[in-house]
């Protein structure tokens, strides 16, 4: 036991020697941990597994053509089947998807379960199909969306928050879509789902690239999830700089980051759903790139919300908007 012991000090000590001669070359920080990978833990019993196959059973029940459906008419193609009703039958349409894509590829490399790798082509092959159509790069669901980026591109933007150019929350469901397609790739080691993710990401480089910083936080202005995120692990999987320079863009939502990155609470009143993945994305660009003004950022943010903004259950939100740092007791609405 002694010696196992010592073995494996001297394998750690030895890692993370050679992780901090890494870090020193790339000037990013050394991360003491690491996630599991997909297929390190295995649920075998109890009411987690009972969980697990009703969850697997839902999937299965879902059906890609229904969740491809917008994707297919906004790319001037034939619907092979009717669009969801909820979320996916109004403006926020494509988003589920991308969620369904994600739960898909990490199921798979979870269990190695093959129905669900070819649910997985099976889509994957259809938005490809869609993002040809298009034509440029563009791929989404969004009703009238190829209108509303022609505008943002031209440097016409307006937003009252929740829409940009009268679109509802079109680089939100974007941002679900672009990280489903990732997680696939990464999961399930689908090089086409990869390539669909970087025409995107080239479009919208193409789209933003010449925008104004002005016009830029005008756009940002409108809820756009963790594109920020995304975009920061699609330059992880590439090394291709513009992407890491739009996940910057992203990441410099002034109205939010400026007052984080000095260490000043001013959350109150604020959409707490709308920024959480934003600074997600702050946190996931430290660890590329060592940016101080990120790790500001998401320390923070996590600490203030902790400890300040938090209930006992969890949540940190009433109505969905943070209120007065320390004072939860009236606020409690059902």
């Amino acid at each position: 036991m002694k010696i196992e012991k010592y073995f494996y000090g001297v394998c750690a000590l030895c890692l993370l020697l050679s992780c901090q001669q890494v870090a020193k070359q790339v000037d990013t920080p050394v991360l003491p941990t690491k996630p599991f990978e997909m297929g390190e833990v295995v649920i075998t019993k109890g009411p987690f597994k009972h969980a697990e196959e009703k969850e697997t059973a839902y999937l299965l029940e879902l059906e890609p053509d229904r969740f491809l459906s917008g994707f297919r008419s906004e790319a001037g193609l034939v619907p092979k089947a009717p669009k969801y009703e909820g979320w996916e039958s109004l403006g926020v349409a494509g988003q589920t998807l991308g969620h369904y894509l994600s739960a898909c590829a990490m199921y798979y490399a979870t269990s190695g379960d093959e129905r669900f790798l070819q649910r997985l082509e099976y889509t994957i092959d259809e938005l490809d199909s869609c993002q040809q159509a298009n034509g440029d790069g563009y791929l989404a669901a969004t009703p009238d969306g190829k209108r509303i980026f022609k505008e943002v591109s031209a440097g016409k933007i307006y937003s009252q928050g929740f829409d940009l150019n009268g679109g509802w929350v079109p680089l939100y469901v974007m941002h679900k879509v672009l990280a489903g397609l990732i997680d696939t790739y990464q999961y399930a080691h689908n090089e086409r789902a990869l390539a669909v993710a970087e025409k995107l990401a080239n479009w919208m480089y193409g789209t933003f690239q010449h925008l104004t910083e002005e016009q830029m936080q005008k756009v940002l202005a409108c809820e756009f999830g963790g594109m920020n995120e995304a975009l920061a692990n699609l330059y992880a999987c590439t090394k291709n700089e513009k992407f890491l320079a739009l996940a910057q863009r992203f990441d410099n939502h002034k109205a939010i980051m400026d007052s984080l990155a000095v260490g000043v609470d001013d959350l109150e009143g604020k959409h707490a759903n709308t920024q959480v993945p934003k600074i997600i994305g702050a946190a996931r660009l430290y660890e590329l790139t060592g940016s101080k003004r990120d790790s500001a950022i998401a320390s923070f943010f996590w600490h203030t919300v902790v400890q300040n903004h938090s209930y006992v259950n969890g949540g940190n939100s009433d109505g969905e908007h943070f209120g007065t740092p320390g004072q939860l007791n009236e606020r409690l609405s059902t």
